[in-house]
């Protein structure tokens, strides 16, 4: 059959028992980058504690409860760009759709077609929190870390 797939990218938490694909980013690596796309204007510390419009990432996670919600491929974000033929594989067998192509563009070119959503490698904040912000991070995160595989 001639049939569409249509995708739609979210913050949000779940709305429904629709198929989803769920990517999660370390959470450490996360913080820092909402923390730029913020420009850097809401503390750390806030985005860590969750004290903002999305909330805490470890109930982000929990929300979604990949592990028992029917219909739902869990990916890690590391995965599309480490290990990306097992990830296209993935997806393919959920989207029942044939790869079309195994390549990525590059982030750069990405970025410079966008440059708000993707940033240019070279802005990246560095992906570690340090000190008592990774403390922090690390015990208010501590299930959410383990449950999606960084700890």
């Amino acid at each position: 059959p001639n049939q569409k797939t249509c995708l739609v990218k979210t913050h949000e938490h779940k709305q429904d028992a629709q198929p989803a694909i769920y990517v999660v980013r370390d959470g450490r690596t996360a913080i820092v980058s909402l923390w730029e796309f913020y420009d850097r204007r809401i503390p750390l510390k806030t985005l860590i504690e969750g004290t903002h419009q999305f909330g805490k990432w470890q109930d982000h996670l929990q929300a979604w409860d990949y592990s028992r919600r029917p219909k739902t491929l869990f990916l890690r974000y590391e995965d599309l760009l480490l290990n990306l033929e097992q990830t296209l594989k993935l997806l393919s067998d959920f989207l029942q759709h044939q790869i079309l192509s195994h390549d990525l563009p590059a982030r750069e070119s990405i970025a410079n077609q966008d440059g708000r959503w993707v940033r240019s490698g070279v802005e990246q904040a560095d992906t570690r929190l340090s000190g008592d912000l990774l403390e922090l991070f690390n015990n208010l995160h501590a299930e959410g870390l383990k449950r999606a595989g960084y700890q």
